[in-house]
């Protein structure tokens, strides 16, 4: 599996997943506060991760889909010690990261 605790910088508490096609304002209201201009509206190919502690952003990382693809139960916000995804394959053999503790 994949355990994103064990990344990033060493004081983030949560991380948050998205999408593509994501427009800023939903970002920015999952996350709780706004961080600007950060819209995945026009790029399919990564998810962006928005590794925060508070009401602060102490890392943003954009992975590439194809390194592994999170799926709808991998997206959304996860405290630190529940950033776990396991991964699998699909019939067309794309990489998909899920929660978890997605049921």
């Amino acid at each position: 599996g994949v355990d994103l605790g064990l990344l990033g910088p060493p004081d983030w508490t949560r991380v948050c997943i998205f999408g593509p096609y994501t427009e800023s304002s939903t970002i920015d209201e999952k996350l709780g506060f706004k961080i600007g201009n950060s819209s995945l509206e026009m790029d399919d190919g990564i998810n962006l991760l928005v590794f925060v502690r508070e009401k602060e952003v102490v890392a943003i990382t954009a992975h590439s889909r194809g390194a592994g693809d999170f799926v709808e139960e991998g997206l959304g916000c996860f405290q630190r010690d529940k950033a776990k995804f396991a991964p699998y394959r699909d019939k067309a053999n794309w990489v998909h990261l899920r929660a978890t503790d997605a049921k």
